[in-house]
């Protein structure tokens, strides 16, 4: 269970945004953002999870950290498609003492929704990925042209494999233009 529980941490932490803060002191266009952009950094400090089904309920706070990166995603224009490659190992740490190392590949959109290819937007420092009618918005927090750092605010309920969890925290991916 534990195993599913860090698995839950990295899906919330990468494919859910819920507070979206769109101040910044830089402009981006969607061609600024077009071309392949490597994973350079993944982390999430002090994950909350609060498992709630199946009983008892259960707290794990977790820090969940990116290494051994060779994943990318490339930005296509006309049309506007967001094509996922490679993989990462992935280190969650909890309760002191337990370490989960994963390799998950392509950033687990096949794993989660079963697709690496999704349709992009973008407006605002947000970064939308759309498809089969998901969208997840990403925040732009920090932008230099060579590098762009994408903040997601969780809090949020969800239910895979038969464990329903409340996930909160704050994780940040870096992306490195090739």
């Amino acid at each position: 269970m534990k195993t599913k529980i860090s698995i839950l941490i990295l899906m919330i932490s990468v494919f859910y945004s819920c507070i979206i803060n769109n101040d910044s002191d830089f402009k981006i266009t969607k061609s600024d953002l077009a071309g392949t952009w490597a994973l350079a950094n993944f982390e999430m400090e002090s994950a909350t999870v609060l498992v709630t089904n199946p009983a008892p309920t259960q707290t794990i706070i977790a820090d969940v950290r990116g290494s051994n990166y060779n994943a990318f995603i490339n930005f296509s224009e006309n049309p506007d498609i967001a094509n996922v490659t490679g993989d990462f190992t992935l280190e969650i740490s909890y309760n002191q003492t337990n370490v989960d190392i994963y390799t998950l590949d392509a950033f687990i959109f096949n794993d989660i929704f079963g697709f690496t290819s999704s349709a992009w937007n973008y407006s605002d420092n947000v970064l939308s990925l759309m498809h089969g009618g998901l969208s997840l918005d990403l925040d732009i927090i920090d932008f230099t042209g060579d590098f762009m750092k994408i903040e997601l605010d969780v809090n949020e309920t969800v239910t895979i494999n038969g464990i329903t969890s409340n996930v909160f925290g704050k994780s940040i991916v870096t992306l490195e233009k090739q």
